[in-house]
């Protein structure tokens, strides 16, 4: 058999993300892409520039770092809301395709050995740069476009974007230096709890929380998470824990 390469497997990964977006948002009407959201209730192009926004973080540390310096990805959501509430949709969906191409380019710049370097996790909260790359490229974008088909009754959107979460587990499973990765483990949970994958969902979720028991905190409250939280396997993993 031959060696599963890390990049190409996550260049594939970012671009099913991508395809899967589009085609959310290609079946918008025309008041859907123009309706104006609130910060409590995102529009279409809230949804689309927060994800793009997201993109472009990363993008910005991960550049800031190739030149010596110390990046961060702290950001604030609320500022970040307000800074793209009054873009149009053309707009936006121009910032979302520079906002992937860049983080492609940015990801195809690097071996697999520089997206596992230990030396990242300084700016990363800890996680590798592939973890990252694949949370700001698959798992995020992911999860508000699931939550955002749902909410419109779009059957074909929730379709699309399960079979990206669960196509994305199944490849990662090959990948030895995500498969121990306890975000992506973590990451992966929620894709399959969103995909209906309750079982495997909680045998992940178990898994990541062993790695790192503090993400039980986040799974409590977890939105991602919501298909799973009143089983009682659920809640003995993460009070247990």
């Amino acid at each position: 058999m031959s060696e599963i390469r890390l990049k190409t497997t996550v260049l594939e990964l970012l671009e099913s993300a991508r395809e899967a977006e589009m085609g959310v948002v290609n079946d918008l009407s025309d008041a859907e892409r123009n309706t104006a959201g609130t910060p409590e209730q995102w529009s279409a192009t809230d949804l689309v520039a927060h994800i793009a926004t997201a993109k472009e973080r990363l993008v910005r540390a991960m550049r800031a770092a190739a030149t010596g310096e110390m990046p961060s990805l702290e950001h604030d959501e609320q500022h970040e809301y307000a800074a793209h509430q009054r873009d149009t949709w053309a707009e936006v969906r121009a910032a979302a395709e520079r906002a992937h191409t860049s983080l492609v380019e940015q990801v195809a710049a690097l071996d697999d050995a520089a997206l596992i370097d230990e030396r990242h996790r300084a700016w990363t909260h800890g996680e590798s740069l592939v973890a990252q790359s694949l949370t700001h490229g698959l798992w995020h974008p992911c999860g508000h476009l699931m939550e955002f088909a749902r909410a419109r009754g779009d059957t074909s959107g929730v379709d699309r974007v399960r079979r990206v979460l669960v196509e994305a587990t199944r490849r990662i499973e090959g990948l030895p230096a995500l498969r121990d990765d306890a975000i992506t483990l973590y990451n992966m949970a929620c894709g399959e709890a969103q995909a209906d994958q309750a079982d495997w969902a909680l045998e992940l979720l178990g898994d990541a929380l062993r790695r790192d028991p503090a993400l039980a905190e986040n799974a409590k409250d977890d939105p991602d998470l919501a298909a799973l939280r009143d089983t009682p396997a659920f809640r003995a993993l993460v009070v247990g824990a």
